[in-house]
């Protein structure tokens, strides 16, 4: 699922990739995947940031570098920290900069 809302944000439909993140978040309380909930977070972030609601995207990048700290992940923590701060600017985030940084 996390790839569906990828294809979805590549073709500038952050609507649909929303739905898909949130469905696949739910299926994650079921079992939780600490690694696949953090970088769904970080999507959902994206995606919020695209919609032009820069407090939930700021919001969802936090929670998954928090998440990413606290089961060591330093290598994905450290995208997510660096998409935090590129969200701090006064530019809209989009798709092509989450790709940038988990090149």
């Amino acid at each position: 699922m996390e790839e569906i809302s990828k294809v979805y944000l590549e073709e500038c439909q952050p609507e649909q990739a929303e739905v898909i993140i949130k469905e696949a978040l739910q299926l994650l309380d079921q079992q939780d995947e600490g690694m696949l909930r953090a970088k769904l977070y970080r999507l959902l972030g994206i995606v919020f940031h695209e919609k032009n609601n820069r407090n939930e995207g700021y919001y969802f990048l936090r929670m998954s570098h928090d998440l990413l700290k606290r089961i060591y992940a330093n290598r994905e923590a450290n995208i997510s920290h660096q998409l935090l701060l590129l969200s701090l600017q006064d530019r809209k985030m989009n798709y092509e900069d989450y790709k940038s940084f988990i090149k």
